[in-house]
């Protein structure tokens, strides 16, 4: 079979996007022996958790590069371009090098569908991301569970280098479970035999899951600390950490050091001296995550009720008595009436949006819910008319939040629409 193009590549791969969800790892095994197994010949930091996933992993990624290694690293889904869920030094992959890994990928899954295995898109996906990371030689590659751990296509990987577990909430219950003991002992699954794990602040139920699974494992636990916030601003945040002080991270929000604490421990563990983990901390980047531009336009991937809880005290905290605009979209199985109770009384005005795809909840719906919270709803339908909406009124801060699906969609829209408003006057 010749080489696909990059167009023929990403065709390939969305062709399988029918198949769905399909958790467990048989299909994963058939695929990487095909491919030479590429996931053990690479140093991997795997990370599961219900929120915060992302942004542990910028951070890990930023010190490790800082401390001057090679880093790969996988993350799902993609937000603002889809190259950027494989990248190397923060590389997104490029269209070239993604066409040669996805041919060898397509080769394999052939091979795999004549045994009665048919792949997955995030199955084709994972593999590529260790093939392409294999290949390149990382010193470490990042691996971000899709969803849960036990049975996430990531969780092929034997033994990595240490395993990372962030913030533990009620989300994806069709496949994690009903309870916190049931979606945590899912995530802990990544959780391998002898392994150093980092945990972020967990509640009681989770932290108690995890241990467990730890010492059944004889695996090596570090439970984050609490951090201690010294000023918090738009621009960014500055904390303690155990014995590291003022330390400095570029995000607003007030889960991030949360977040940071964990990746400080296993950056520690692996010998990282305390000026480099400084210098990673504040040069890590990670777009829309309580992301602030010029205007005063915040974007925040809020999407399930623990991160609209987290959403709240910062927007408490930061945007206290200042008249706020939201533009909201959430998928239909996320819990909308508890994200909007908690989020919808600090409104002025909330404008509601139907994110792409079939999940996407009708913004009539959740118009319908915000405005048992909210006085002032606009059921705005599509994400152009939102931006127009807002951009006609004068607001403190307009924070759009929810399905990270439409996020930088809508950011695109309001500098286009931003752009031709600035030309007209």
């Amino acid at each position: 079979m010749d080489k696909l193009k990059y167009k023929e590549a990403r065709g390939y791969i969305a062709s399988l996007t029918p198949r769905g969800i399909v958790p467990g790892l048989k299909t994963m095994e058939t695929l990487c022996a095909a491919l030479g197994n590429p996931q053990d010949k690479i140093r991997t930091i795997h990370i599961a958790g219900t929120n915060g996933k992302g942004s542990a992993g910028a951070f890990v990624s930023s010190i490790l590069r800082a401390a001057g290694y090679t880093v790969g690293r996988y993350v799902s889904p993609a937000v603002t371009e889809y190259r950027e869920i494989i990248r190397l030094n923060d590389e997104y992959i490029s269209e070239e090098d993604y066409a040669v890994i996805v041919s060898a990928v397509k080769r394999a899954a052939e091979s795999a569908e004549k045994q009665g295995i048919y792949p997955t898109s995030f199955e084709a996906e994972t593999a590529a991301a260790f093939l392409y990371f294999s290949e390149k030689c990382c010193d470490f590659a990042i691996i971000e569970c899709g969803m849960g751990g036990l049975l996430d296509a990531t969780n092929i990987i034997k033994k990595p280098e240490a395993a990372v577990i962030t913030s533990i909430s009620m989300d994806h219950m069709k496949f994690l479970g009903d309870t916190i003991e049931e979606i945590a002992g899912n995530k802990a699954g990544i959780i391998k035999s002898g392994i150093k794990v980092f945990s972020a602040r967990q509640n009681s139920v989770a932290l108690r899951v995890i241990k467990e699974k730890c010492e059944k494992e004889g695996a090596f636990l570090t439970a984050a600390a609490k951090p201690i916030i010294r000023r918090a601003e738009l621009a960014g945040i500055c904390f303690d950490y155990r014995e590291l002080h003022d330390l400095y991270i570029p995000f607003a929000g007030l889960y991030q050091p949360e977040n940071a604490a964990a990746a400080i421990d296993l950056c520690k563990a692996l010998d990282i001296d305390r000026d480099t983990i400084r210098k990673g901390l504040r040069d890590t980047k990670w777009p829309l995550r309580f992301e602030i531009d010029s205007s005063g336009w915040i974007f925040d991937g809020a999407h399930n009720e623990d991160a609209a809880k987290q959403l709240r005290d910062t927007i408490d905290i930061l945007s206290a008595g200042k008249k706020l605009a939201y533009i909201v979209g959430v998928f239909s199985d996320k819990a909308y009436d508890k994200i909007m109770q908690l989020t919808a009384p600090a409104a002025d005005t909330i404008y509601t949006v139907k994110p792409p795809g079939n999940r996407g909840l009708s913004s009539s719906v959740l118009a319908e819910t915000a405005g048992k919270y909210c006085k002032k709803v606009i059921d705005a339908e599509s994400t152009a008319n939102a931006v127009r909406l807002c951009a006609g009124e004068t607001y403190d801060n307009v924070i759009v939040f929810g399905s990270l699906s439409f996020l930088a969609q809508i950011k695109k829209e309001k500098e286009s629409i931003y752009e031709q408003m600035s030309k007209d006057n």
